[in-house]
């Protein structure tokens, strides 16, 4: 299990192992709900990703 932001700490990276997904959250600490969903826009996201050592 891990969570881990992103360089400027504008997103949240964490694995969901139940759905064998990586989830990705927008992080604003000003809000009263820091984290929201967030859902890739670039052309590059869309469909499977596939990670292998």
């Amino acid at each position: 299990h891990a969570a881990v932001f992103s360089p400027v700490e504008d997103y949240l990276f964490t694995p969901d192992l139940g759905i064998d997904k990586l989830m990705i959250y927008r992080f604003d600490p000003s809000l009263p709900k820091p984290l929201s969903p967030a859902i890739p826009q670039h052309p590059a996201c869309l469909g499977t990703v596939t990670f292998s050592a």
